[in-house]
């Protein structure tokens, strides 16, 4: 799976576990990993406006997730607007 450009199961799981250190809670509350696809995180949130946000805060994240991670794991982040379940 990795030689298909799946992420390592153990990455895919430091974003999931870690998720409320990377973006703080407030965020956290707000968002949530959905996957990891090549080197692209694939996020949920809950509304257009938090979206706006993580956008505006997206350079920080991908370097807090290269810290988590190593460099160039995650490079991009996608955002799916919906409800939080």
């Amino acid at each position: 799976m990795r030689g298909l450009g799946a992420p390592e199961a153990s990455g895919v799981h430091l974003v999931f576990d870690r998720w409320s250190t990377v973006v703080g809670p407030a965020l956290a509350a707000r968002t949530r990993p959905l996957k990891i696809e090549g080197k692209r995180l694939v996020l949920a949130v809950d509304e257009p406006a938090i979206a706006t946000h993580v956008k505006f805060l997206q350079a920080e994240l991908l370097e807090r997730l290269s810290e988590l991670l190593g460099p160039d794991r995650v490079t991009a982040i996608d955002l799916r607007v919906g409800p939080k379940r």
